[in-house]
């Protein structure tokens, strides 16, 4: 033993271990000035308590260890400070400072298995360097609203495997570019009202719960955060942006706001039906990352607002998983560009939507995308603010769906307009028969919009209660379908579209599940010739185009309006029957372009109306005709 019965001490280094195992016995050591004890090499062991009244304590290792095995250090209002270089130190003692820190430095190993408690009216614990540094026992700082915990590391990782309690309003501060973990099970991280702020390169992992009370949290740097245990906070507020992504697999109980910017991702996974705070998805003119929620009711209960400003990309709210979230949502902007727009997206399983969607901002779109395999559903209300020309994109190569229980409305609140741009690959299911939009509804390329009704023009249905013109319902290369129950008609016209913008061709597809449950379009004038230009926006085509008519509905679907060519030899239209059912030409038509009948029936008039253009016909089905009264067939049959 280097000492056996040293009971005070004053200046200097006390001990210093230069090679070999040694060990100092302090029965009850009270020091009286600032002291060090140190290794250069092998292990010192000092064994004790330890009593300073206002002096600093270090221990300092080059390439040694130093293990502390008493019960207690009472520091008084002494700091006590852990510098290793190389070396572990353990410290079995709980240590106490009063007013005065814990500092740990250094690029060694620090393993506190004591608790730990000071009332240092600045940071009661702080750590830094590159080093290993483990707290086992407890850490508590009470030292007003300065006693605070600062972890600002250059590497390596700091542990806190129990309970760690900020009793007032200081701040945990975690900050560098090292590794911080709190992962003690069935453990609490409680500021009691104080912030919580992450930044730099730091990676911090929360196993333990979190209550944070009315605290802030600020989450930013590029730094990946990851949050495992139920966090509590509060009325506190949440901001997150940066460039690293933060996960939060724990549920959230509070009512706080949380702000989402910057480009890194946050993921929401937990069922937060706890947590009622706004959430506010905002950017501005530079790059901001997603929102992903993979849980029922992730994003809690409360309202979502996700701004788009021009010349931004990235921002999108992700859902995947299945889920459902019974937000209210406002969209502003059209959201993330490119091959994965959309301001909401669906990314894995069938997600649902159960509240009501407001589209804000006025002159523009907001775009929905449902990706290959996946469904994105409103069930609830979506439409306009009080905003005219407001429209719903929808895109991807999944389907969509609005619900019996929601509508598309004109407004959710006075004087908008809303109108439906379904341009996804897959199926659009409109099971609402009361939308009250008046703008565009637009089938895009590849998409099949399947509806439940048929009203006219003016009249609330599932294509809305837009005037019966043309150009208010344009099909470029999408299929209009209807498999309910119940004959339907309607006297709105529609535009077919051309090539010209990608498009081309309309489909109509009867399918209606008896022989009575046909669908009209017994609109008086001509179809016409509009295509989709754009997101929201539509013009006039050029070039051939070819009119389907399809589905497996024998009974007497009919189409009374006239089809024409939108202009001789280079915009002629043609005309394919495919499919089982019955389609009959009531109209007056001077198309000039092929018929072709594939499958099923194709009947020319009914009663005293309905021509076939005058172009050739090759009938491989059924060319039948209806008329009573006397009528001319040139057209070359084969």
């Amino acid at each position: 033993n280097l000492a056996t019965r040293i009971t005070s001490y004053s200046g200097g280094s006390a001990i210093y271990n230069v090679a070999g195992n040694n060990s100092a016995t302090l029965p009850s050591a009270t020091l009286t000035s600032a002291t060090s004890f140190g290794s250069d090499a092998g292990l010192l062991t000092l064994a004790g308590n330890i009593t300073s009244n206002s002096f600093a304590v270090s221990l300092l290792g080059n390439g040694g260890d130093i293990t502390l095995t008493g019960a207690t250090f009472s520091g008084g209002n002494s700091a006590f400070n852990v510098t290793m270089t190389g070396g572990t130190a353990t410290i079995a003692n709980n240590l106490t400072t009063g007013t005065s820190s814990v500092v740990v430095g250094g690029t060694g190993t620090a393993i506190f298995n004591g608790n730990v408690t000071s009332t240092s009216t600045g940071n009661g614990v702080a750590v830094s360097g590159s080093g290993v540094n483990t707290f086992n026992g407890t850490v508590s700082t009470s030292g007003g609203v300065a006693g605070s915990i600062s972890i600002n590391t250059t590497g390596g990782t700091t542990t806190f495997a129990n309970n760690v309690t900020i009793n007032s309003t200081g701040t945990l501060t975690i900050a560098g570019s090292g590794t911080t973990v709190f992962n003690g099970s069935g453990k609490t991280v409680t500021t009691n009202g104080g912030a919580i702020s992450i930044s730099g390169a730091a990676v911090t992992t929360f196993d333990s719960a979190v209550n944070s009370g009315s605290g802030t949290w600020t989450v930013s740097g590029s730094g990946n955060t990851t949050l495992n245990g139920a966090i509590n906070s509060g009325a506190g507020t949440w901001a997150v942006s940066g460039t690293g992504n933060t996960t939060v697999n724990g549920a959230i109980t509070g009512s706080g706001t949380l702000t989402k910017t910057g480009s890194g991702a946050l993921t929401l996974a937990a069922t937060n039906s706890n947590y009622s705070g706004a959430i506010t998805f905002n950017t501005s003119s530079t790059n901001i990352g997603t929102i992903l929620a993979t849980a029922n009711n992730a994003l809690g209960t409360g309202a979502v607002a996700a701004t788009y400003q021009t010349g931004a990309t990235g921002l999108q709210v992700q859902l995947s998983g299945g889920i459902t979230l019974g937000n209210a949502f406002t969209t502003t902007g059209a959201g993330a560009a490119g091959g994965i727009s959309g301001i909401i997206r669906s990314v894995a399983g069938a997600n649902i939507l159960t509240g009501n969607v407001t589209l804000t901002g006025g002159g523009g779109s907001s775009t929905y995308r449902a990706d290959s395999g996946t469904s994105l559903a409103f069930n609830g209300n979506i439409g306009a603010d009080s905003n005219a020309g407001r429209y719903i994109i929808l895109v991807g190569a999944g389907d969509f769906s609005f619900g019996s229980a929601g509508s598309i409305v004109q407004t959710l609140t006075t004087g908008g307009t809303t109108g439906l741009w379904s341009t996804n690959t897959g199926t659009t299911t409109i099971n609402s028969t009361a939308n009250t939009y008046t703008q565009v509804t637009a089938i895009g390329a590849g998409n099949t919009v399947l509806v439940v009704n048929l009203s006219n023009g003016g009249v609330a249905g599932s294509l809305g209660m837009a005037a019966a013109t043309a150009t208010n319902l344009l099909i470029d290369g999408g299929t209009l379908k209807y498999s309910g129950s119940g004959a339907q008609s309607t006297d709105r016209l529609f535009s077919i579209g051309s090539a010209t913008n990608g498009g081309g061709g309309a489909i109509l597809d009867a399918s209606g599940a008896t022989s009575g449950d046909t669908m009209s379009f017994v609109g008086a004038g001509s179809l016409g010739f509009n295509g989709i230009s754009g997101a929201g926006t539509s013009a006039a085509e050029t070039g051939a185009r070819t009119l389907t008519l399809t589905g497996t509905n024998t009974g007497a679907n009919t189409l009374t309006s006239v089809i024409g060519d939108q202009a001789a030899t280079t915009g002629v239209t043609s005309v394919t029957k495919t499919g089982a059912g019955t389609w009959v030409l009531l109209g007056a038509n001077d198309y000039t372009g092929l018929t072709t009948i594939s499958a099923g029936t194709l009947q020319i008039g009914s009663g005293t109306t309905g021509t076939l253009g005058s172009g050739a016909v090759t009938n491989n089905a059924t060319l039948s005709f209806g008329r009573t009264n006397s009528s001319t067939v040139a057209n070359a049959i084969s």
